[in-house]
């Protein structure tokens, strides 16, 4: 049965769709700084909280139109919010690693300008495959190649079954190789 808090959410969220910025003012004023609190858990940085916070919040203003809800905008923020803050860990500790090898070997470490565009042209790719991932395959993913969880800590973290993640990971790899195969014909992957 649903409650009437959610049909209530709902109901404005279908305004929102429509432009009523009341709408969107109601769903910032109340669930902003439990979000907030909720991605400061993972990044540990208030302000770094909030920038991520608020980029759910225009991505929501932006594509409200495609946006689908049918049960709870809360659930749908704190997921939104969730996946905000795994794709900018995942980026800080490329990022990291990258300037580490950089400190430790500068000289070997500078790439031809076309290396550089392949690379970031590669990565882009392998970004959105692995966005546009099923939500739940694309967080198992992410805590297991990019958090590297094992697939027991991830069953446990998740209260789903070992097998279900087996699954979900092959699922991920699946769709990431047929992508590469796609665009990168020259890549041989086995």
């Amino acid at each position: 049965m649903i409650s009437k808090r959610i049909t209530y959410e709902i109901y404005l969220f279908n305004k929102l769709k429509n432009g009523n910025r009341d709408s969107f003012r109601f769903f910032f004023e109340t669930y902003y700084s439990d979000l907030c609190n909720y991605v400061n858990l993972f990044v540990k940085n208030e302000s770094l909280s909030e920038e991520i916070v608020q980029e759910v919040y225009i991505y929501l203003w932006d594509y409200r139109k495609k946006i689908i809800i049918d049960k709870s905008v809360r659930t749908y923020l704190f997921t939104a919010s969730k996946n905000k803050c795994l794709n900018h860990i995942r980026n800080e500790k490329v990022r990291t690693r990258t300037f580490s090898k950089l400190k430790d070997n500068p000289q070997d470490q500078v790439p031809r300008p076309d290396e550089i565009v392949e690379k970031q042209d590669f990565r882009e790719m392998l970004d959105k495959v692995i966005s546009s991932l099923p939500l739940r395959c694309r967080e198992i993913f992410l805590l297991s190649r990019i958090h590297g969880y094992t697939n027991g800590e991830i069953a446990a973290e998740l209260n789903i079954s070992h097998k279900t993640v087996e699954n979900q990971i092959t699922i991920a790899y699946r769709k990431i190789r047929e992508q590469i195969e796609k665009s990168y014909p020259e890549f041989v992957i086995s």
